[in-house]
């Protein structure tokens, strides 16, 4: 990877693998999730999706600093973390005054954690 050009030659080769979404660089910044009553719109405990997306970066950290004592060759890891829900997801825009929602499927989005001490990034789609 110190090679000249290697990390851009090593991402357009994943992407011919069919790997792009992973890849892709958000297209919204994503500050914060909410769990809502579907009929009132009440907000709920969002312990749930926290506890989802922390329990991933956790796993992550754990596989990040097992990794030297597991392996000892010079290799090139790539984790593809996913939290799945079974719920109607709603994307609000803000755009100055301005507040529209739109119906989406996914969202692909990169969040920060400290775990022991280090910041952990989290890129999901």
């Amino acid at each position: 990877m110190a090679k000249p050009g290697m990390a851009q030659t090593y991402h357009q080769d994943v992407a011919k693998l069919g790997v792009k979404e992973a890849l892709v660089v958000p297209e919204y910044e994503v500050f914060a999730f909410q769990e809502m009553n579907r009929a009132s719109g009440a907000p709920h405990n969002d312990k749930n999706i926290f506890g989802a997306i922390t329990s991933l970066m956790k796993a992550q950290a754990y596989e990040l600093g097992a990794l030297s004592q597991r392996k000892k060759k010079p290799s090139i890891y790539q984790f593809n973390l996913i939290s799945i829900i079974e719920s109607d997801l709603f994307r609000l825009v803000i755009d100055g005054n301005n507040i529209s929602q739109e119906q989406i499927e996914s969202e692909h989005y990169i969040s920060r954690y400290i775990i022991k001490k280090y910041a952990s990034k989290l890129f999901s789609v």
